[in-house]
């Protein structure tokens, strides 16, 4: 994809600095679910973080520590509270990433099979684990 610059680190400090190299920026802020439980939830509040550019990292299942990264311009990071369904306690924030132009995307990516719709039809937007990681620059305030 056009603009998109990737990566496969196999520590932190590789992901460090690809994301450096890939905002072009020394100040950043790194964000990573703070767990996956599972359950029942609701959705108690939704932080959507207004940045341009992020890199965000996806853990890659090998015998030992691998990750893809890739930096795409058209993203949106959401960080969102869960509450358990029944007793509305406080579960976990998860991260959530919108890819919100997947025109240019290739028609057989998985994520259109998944979705049910073609490239430039909708955005593609996905839970972050645990193990992945966002960054982006850091310096401007969030929304709420």
């Amino acid at each position: 994809m056009r603009g998109k610059i990737k990566n496969c680190p196999k520590s932190l400090e590789e992901m460090i600095s690809f994301s450096k190299f890939a905002l072009r920026k020394n100040k950043l802020l790194a964000l990573t679910s703070q767990s996956t439980r599972t359950g029942d939830f609701l959705i108690k509040k939704i932080k959507k973080f207004d940045r341009q550019k992020v890199v965000a990292c996806h853990e890659v299942y090998l015998p030992f520590a691998a990750y893809f990264c890739h930096s795409i311009s058209s993203s949106r990071i959401y960080a969102v509270d869960l509450v358990e369904a029944e007793t509305r306690l406080s579960v976990n924030t998860v991260m959530a990433i919108c890819h919100m132009d997947t025109s240019k995307w290739p028609a057989n990516h998985v994520a259109f099979k998944i979705l049910k719709f073609s490239p430039g039809e909708d955005e593609a937007c996905q839970w972050m684990s645990l193990q992945e990681k966002i960054a982006f620059c850091n310096g401007r305030k969030t929304l709420s």
